[in-house]
């Protein structure tokens, strides 16, 4: 017989289903769980983003990937070039502060700049010896002058330009590029007294230029030059056996021709230059037909050649009102070119041209070529942990030309 004493003293639970009485301590104990179990994920997830973004930030640093290369493309018309790096979320003007800071590295104490940097191996971490050249100043002031436009603040400029007067004391700038052409538009700008105007003017009026001997100037030129720019227009051939020239001067005999229009436009400026009794307007012209020749001779042009010379027409149309040579220029600006599509070194005379176009014709949609462009000059750029901010040519190389160039492209959005 079975003992039923423990039955009396444990009385067997027999509630129906459903009925079961859950008491208040379990649902408080859930709530509770439930809650940690939320807290705890939340923390779980945090310190897992936290993991990624510092392996980002070392990819970045032991130069791997730029996180440049995180750049997504935005469609025209709803540009938003403030920002430029879906990952560090960098402005243009942050950008270009970088690079004014890599400028700045590069300058002695008479404040002469060198050439940049060009690397003793791929990785970068030392340049081969300093090489300072007077002429660079033009291309480092206008990036400055840009920057200093968009901040409102042009003290450091101011300084720079009082630095280097000492400079020309003892030398003229010999010159085969762009300077005038430069200094002309910091020289126009409002906010700058007159003495620093007069330093600006100074540096122009010093300079002389790489001609050739024995130039000679073709008959009926602005009939020549506007024959030439019709057959290029329509992919036609037009080099004669005895003119002589070659492709290789196209950047040089571009830039000249538009040096004398701004020498020309810059009154009173000095003395007009002359060259073995040719005027300036002369010379533009003459230089601008040397370049159209060059230009012809490429069996392959690049994005660069288009623009160059792009920009120098829309110089002489500044000279001569054509439209003919405005209407070239923007044929150049559309020419397709499969060379120099992503190398920085040559998007950002893409954007020039494009940004010069938006100024004379007063049509924002070069404004927004030049915009995307400047999204690919970032885009495209192979940044380097030992040369930190600069944006590297297609060598080994990181050139403060350029460079400069950058700076008032990135300040001017």
């Amino acid at each position: 017989m079975v003992d039923n004493s423990n039955e009396r003293k444990y009385p067997r639970l027999a509630l129906p289903v459903g009925k079961i009485k859950i008491p208040k301590f379990l649902y408080v104990s859930l709530i509770i769980l439930a809650i940690l179990v939320f807290l705890v994920s939340g923390l779980y997830f945090y310190l897992e983003k936290s993991k990624e973004n510092s392996k980002v930030s070392l990819i970045n640093k032991t130069g791997g990937k730029s996180s440049f290369d995180y750049v997504e493309a935005i469609p025209s018309g709803s540009l938003k070039p403030k920002v430029l790096n879906s990952a560090t979320g960098s402005s243009n003007l942050e950008i270009a502060k970088k690079v004014l800071n890599w400028i700045d590295s590069k300058k002695n104490s008479d404040g002469v700049y060198s050439i940049g940097c060009e690397c003793v191996n791929q990785t970068c971490e030392k340049c081969s010896d300093e090489i300072y050249i007077p002429r660079n100043i033009p291309f480092a002031l206008w990036g400055q002058f840009k920057y200093a436009e968009k901040n409102d603040d042009y003290k450091d400029l101011i300084a720079e330009i009082d630095l280097f007067q000492k400079n020309l004391k003892d030398h003229s700038l010999q010159y085969g590029g762009w300077n005038c052409k430069l200094l002309y538009e910091i020289w126009q700008s409002s906010k700058l007294s007159q003495n620093v105007k007069d330093q600006i003017k100074n540096i122009c009026v010093r300079s002389e230029y790489e001609f050739e001997d024995g130039l000679t100037m073709p008959n009926d030129i602005d009939v020549v030059i506007l024959s030439k720019i019709n057959d290029l227009s329509n992919n036609l051939s037009f080099v004669k056996n005895d003119e002589e020239n070659n492709s290789e001067n196209l950047y040089k005999y571009s830039e000249l021709a538009s040096e004398m229009v701004t020498r020309v436009l810059w009154k009173p400026l000095s003395i007009t230059y002359t060259f073995d009794n040719f005027s300036e307007t002369e010379l533009a012209k003459m230089y601008f037909n040397k370049a159209l020749i060059s230009f012809s001779l490429k069996e392959k042009s690049e994005i660069k050649d288009n623009a160059i010379l792009g920009i120098a027409a829309i110089d002489l149309y500044k000279l001569t009102k054509d439209e003919s040579y405005l209407n070239f220029s923007k044929y150049l600006l559309n020419l397709k070119s499969e060379l120099g599509q992503d190398v920085p070194y040559s998007l950002i005379y893409q954007a020039l041209l494009a940004n010069d176009l938006a100024i004379v014709t007063q049509d924002q949609s070069f404004k927004l070529i030049g915009e995307e462009t400047i999204l690919n000059i970032v885009k495209n750029n192979d940044e380097s942990f030992y040369q930190i901010g600069a944006f590297k040519a297609p060598s080994d190389a990181y050139y403060l030309k350029e460079n400069s160039l950058i700076v008032g492209l990135l300040s001017d959005t």
